[in-house]
């Protein structure tokens, strides 16, 4: 699942590769970067709630995502 959700998070699909990381319990920067990604997606759907949820989850498993991410 792990490897899948990298597959997944490299071809754009984030609902899947969030899904495939979630299952394997993985938290890293590969999963803060999906979370970030996913946050901006819904910004731009003006979902700003969702996106808020979705920045802190990446912060707090990367401080510094949005800096590398830039």
């Amino acid at each position: 699942l792990s490897i899948r959700g990298d597959c997944r998070l490299e071809r754009g699909d984030l609902d899947g590769a969030l899904a495939d990381f979630e299952a394997a319990k993985r938290l890293d920067d590969r999963v803060a970067l999906a979370y970030l990604l996913k946050a901006r997606e819904l910004a731009k759907q003006g979902d700003n709630t969702g996106a808020d949820e979705y920045n802190a989850l990446a912060k707090s498993l990367d401080p510094e995502v949005e800096a590398r991410r830039k």
